[in-house]
């Protein structure tokens, strides 16, 4: 029976072995969970340094542990420093924690309806573990026995348990290359078979086909900008040039989605932002719906009542605002209110990027029964930006921006406004994709440029809160 019990396997002991041998110095893993939220858990490993014994010194009372890691028995040591204060002088109660024998109540033979006890401490020597006890730590140095073959999956394991390959060690009479031994192989025979795998093994193959044509490009690099540190800076001082970020977007509602503007790197990393559709009531919202992050508000447009569906908004960085002022709007009292919604709502804001460089940025919402928009855009830009007595175009540079509710991938008819507006007013369209979640493109961006003298680029963005989507544009 005593054989039996001497035999039995540790899974049914609650991992207490039957012996332990103890020496101070030593490597020990702790086999079962004592306390959890302590960090005294299966696989936690310490070296011993100290035994206390009972008092006929014959047996080991009490286990002392050093687990490196501070924040592991941290608990048990607050416990137990009182209790054991006058071993002070031998053991070190602030950095040592005690481990005490478990005891496993063993049932013989059914049919005796014996018991027996094993009490054990929950340790076991862990100078070297196996590889798959091994996962899901992480140590500073470790060294890997390679003499015996291992399978891809483990090999991996056991050579990502350490955080810096300086600490990594591998010891062993059998190469790293499966099948192949040291004394057979000079080191460039081995680079050699490592270049041969490197090249026919399919899933490196792939990963290096995949570095080469499948990488990811962030096509939104203004989201790479965290706005929360850079508050204090332009889009120009971020990128140490004059470039200028411009973003516009019809928000179905601007202090419905006033929230999610504030929270959107996209919008918080453009210098200029122009909002279409706000629904606002001037002048009340004028200094109700103010933006974080250094922005201040330009102008703002809307009706006198509330609920109607017009209205503009252009905040801008207080960082550059001493390079740009508002020139107008096309509201018949000149204060930004409308006395009706179907109309065509304009604000011009004017900025100087370079020295002499003066760019005009007009922001456009179209209410879909508006009429004669053409005409009325064509006016009020040729009113205030003016024009050339040769050939009638723009004296200066301008990007046209907003929702226009006219699409330009559908009706033939639709098409001639465009073509009409490139003719007579020399403005080209920069984006000729879908800007709703309908498919459709009645957002634009135009503007007389040419990119060989003023660089500048329009994206569609992305939006979560409004079935429009905005349209970011970058000058330089």
């Amino acid at each position: 029976m005593l054989t039996f019990l001497k035999n039995l396997d540790k899974s049914k002991t609650d991992q207490l072995s039957y012996e332990v041998n103890l020496v101070v110095g030593a490597k020990y893993m702790i086999t079962s969970n004592l306390k959890v939220a302590d960090g005294l858990v299966n696989g936690t490993c310490g070296v011993l340094k100290h035994i206390m014994r009972t008092k006929c010194n014959k047996y080991a009372e009490m286990l002392w542990f050093d687990f490196k890691d501070a924040s592991v028995g941290a608990q048990s040591r607050k416990e137990n420093r009182e209790q054991f204060r006058r071993y002070a002088d031998e053991i070190k109660l602030d950095e040592w924690t005690p481990i005490f024998a478990q005891v496993k109540r063993l049932k013989l033979a059914n049919e005796t309806g014996w018991w027996v006890e094993r009490t054990q401490f929950p340790v076991s020597v862990s100078e070297a573990i196996t590889i798959h006890k091994s996962q899901g730590q992480t140590y500073r140095a470790v060294a890997v026995d390679i003499s015996r073959p291992l399978k891809r999956s483990l090999l991996y394991v056991a050579l990502s348990r350490v955080g810096r390959l300086q600490g990594l060690y591998l010891i062993g009479k059998r190469s790293i290359v499966h099948g192949c031994s040291f004394k057979n192989y000079t080191t460039k025979q081995r680079e050699q078979a490592l270049e041969r795998d490197r090249k026919t093994n399919t899933a490196r193959v792939e990963m290096e086909r995949m570095r080469k044509d499948s990488r990811l490009v962030n096509i939104f690099p203004f989201l790479e900008t965290n706005p929360l540190v850079a508050e204090q800076q332009s889009t120009r001082e971020l990128n140490n040039d004059n470039s200028l970020g411009v973003i516009f977007h019809n928000v179905a509602g601007l202090a419905r989605h006033w929230r999610c503007i504030k929270s959107d790197f996209g919008f918080m990393n453009a210098s200029i932002i122009m909002l279409a559709e706000c629904r606002t009531k001037v002048p009340r919202d004028r200094t109700a719906l103010p933006l974080p992050g250094g922005y201040s508000l330009m102008h703002m447009t809307g009706s006198a009542r509330d609920g109607v569906s017009n209205g503009i908004a252009i905040y801008i960085k207080e960082s550059i605002r001493r390079d740009c002022f508002f020139v107008a709007d096309n509201s018949p009292r000149q204060d930004g209110c409308f006395d009706s919604s179907d109309v065509c709502e304009m604000g011009l804001l004017r900025c100087r990027i370079k020295e002499n460089n003066v760019i005009y940025f007009c922001c456009v919402y179209r209410h879909p029964n508006a009429s004669d928009f053409y005409k009325k855009l064509r006016d009020f830009l040729r009113t205030h930006i003016g024009t050339r007595l040769i050939d009638n175009k723009f004296k200066s540079k301008v990007f046209v921006l907003g929702d226009f509710n006219i699409d330009l991938l559908r009706t033939d008819k639709d098409k001639r406004v465009k073509e009409a507006i490139e003719k007579e007013l020399h403005l080209r369209q920069l984006v000729l994709v879908s800007t709703t979640d309908r498919e459709t493109c009645i957002d634009w961006c135009m503007t007389n440029a040419k990119s060989t003298k003023l660089p500048h680029e329009a994206i569609v963005y992305e939006s979560y809160f409004s079935d429009h989507k905005p349209i970011w544009l970058y000058v330089k």
